[in-house]
């Protein structure tokens, strides 16, 4: 069963997808570029999503949805920019040190831009 919050995010993502949300750019000569989480979509499908997903998502995080772009604009900073200091973190990294397929520093990058 879909929670109501899920399809509050997927709504939101939706906009996105339509150049609606807050985080979109406008188009260069025609041509629409991808927003921050169009961007990082691919990384954290591929490094985040494992553990941050599904029906009981690590620290209830689900990044399938990437919630908070259903969020107010100054919740979507304040979730951006932890992730972000998350992914820099010497301690506790994430995804952790010990996963064998780490983020490259360009992946890296597009997760860094979510909090810009």
């Amino acid at each position: 069963m879909v929670s109501k919050s899920q399809m509050l995010a997927c709504a939101a993502l939706a906009a996105l997808a339509a150049g609606c949300g807050s985080f979109g750019n406008a188009p260069v000569s025609g041509v629409k570029e991808a927003t921050p989480y169009e961007a990082a979509k691919p990384t954290l499908d591929k490094h985040c999503v494992r553990c941050h997903g599904g029906e009981r998502p690590a620290a209830k995080l689900a990044l399938t949805a990437f919630p908070f772009v259903s969020a107010t604009i100054s919740d979507q900073k304040v979730i951006a920019a932890k992730i972000k200091a998350r992914i820099h973190e010497e301690l506790k990294p994430m995804p952790p040190k010990n996963v064998v397929d780490r983020p490259t520093a360009t992946e890296l990058a597009t997760l860094d831009h979510l909090a810009d």
